[in-house]
């Protein structure tokens, strides 16, 4: 049986700069600079808008987002509540050239966030 080296790291940010979280095209680049902090080759990104669903929900037109950033054995994933300029996101390498950690250190950064909370898995150990 072949062990897969992932690594899976979900991050809530809490209190962001609203600037970053109401720009689509903003977070959509700081999440892409943070594949690429990881070792990442990122082959494409898509921004999805909402406004009622999920962790997104707070009720109003354009309420949040998601944005996906796919790279080659791994991704980066950020739902957005605007009302609680909070972001939830998840980051998941699984490849041993890829390293979350860089990514969370450069989103950390980036962000700003008044409160952080993190948990991070081994994924595909047997």
């Amino acid at each position: 049986m072949a062990i897969i080296n992932g690594q899976h790291l979900v991050v809530d940010f809490w209190d962001c700069q609203k600037d970053l979280v109401s720009s689509k095209e903003k977070l959509t680049r700081i999440l892409k600079l943070a594949a690429k902090e990881s070792g990442a080759v990122v082959l494409g990104q898509k921004v999805f808008q909402f406004s009622t669903q999920g962790v997104s929900a707070s009720g109003g037109k354009n309420s949040g987002t998601t944005t996906v950033v796919l790279f080659e054995d791994s991704h980066i994933i950020a739902h957005v509540n605007l009302k609680n300029k909070y972001i939830a996101i998840d980051i998941y390498t699984g490849g041993a050239k890829t390293d979350p950690n860089k990514s969370f250190a450069y989103l950390k950064k980036e962000l700003k966030a008044k409160r952080v909370k993190f948990w991070l898995m081994k994924r595909g150990v047997a």
